[in-house]
């Protein structure tokens, strides 16, 4: 039996109506190659000292730079139509900062706070904020579409916290520059999971 080929997400059917969907709200979701990503990964491998390989960025993770979104070409549809509300509100949050007129407005002051305050790395605060706070969007949607299938109330909460945990343990990692301590990434996330949960 032949084995099956995994879809690009780039060649599923699926990905029109979802990029037109995200166009409508402002935001661009593009593939992660080209000029534009690949000196973002080249600035990224400098900067941290060739701690972060540029084929770690550009093919292992999603990446939100004012409006654009970036996935690596591997990804399925369905991981990018999972991840896509959390890199969604990266976007909103750098609008935020550009005084809610353009994520590229607020790029800098949005910049500065994810990677360098406090400190870069052990305890990088407002990079553990805007992750846990992309995160919450997809604990919510775990939460409706879960209700949405019918699954038991155990079953959702369960799901909820696994994802929270998977989360939390990567902001606290090499992946995100050892943000905070995974404790304090833990205990976060895990009160985020249970106001998401109350919130009617």
């Amino acid at each position: 039996m032949a084995k099956k080929t995994k879809v690009s997400w780039v060649d599923d059917s699926r990905s029109s109506d979802l990029i037109a969907l995200y166009k409508n709200q402002g935001v661009s979701v593009e593939l992660k190659e080209g000029w534009f990503w690949e000196t973002i990964a080249w600035m990224l491998y400098i900067v941290t000292f060739t701690l972060y390989k540029r084929d770690k960025f550009l093919k292992q993770f999603a990446t939100t730079i004012g409006n654009k979104v970036g996935f690596p070409r591997d990804w399925s549809f369905r991981q990018v139509d999972y991840v896509m509300p959390h890199e969604g509100q990266h976007v909103r949050q750098g609008k935020i900062c550009g005084l809610c007129i353009s994520p590229w407005l607020g790029l800098l002051p949005f910049g500065i706070l994810y990677i360098l305050l406090p400190i870069p790395a052990g305890f990088a605060y407002f990079r553990y904020l805007f992750e846990k706070d992309a995160t919450r969007v997809t604990i919510q949607k775990i939460k409706v579409e879960g209700v949405k299938d019918g699954k038991t109330e155990d079953e959702i909460l369960e799901e909820m916290h696994k994802q929270a945990e998977y989360s939390a343990k990567r902001v606290s990692s090499s992946d995100y520059m050892w943000s905070v301590p995974q404790s304090f990434a833990l205990k976060g996330y895990r009160k985020m999971v249970k106001k998401v949960w109350l919130a009617s």
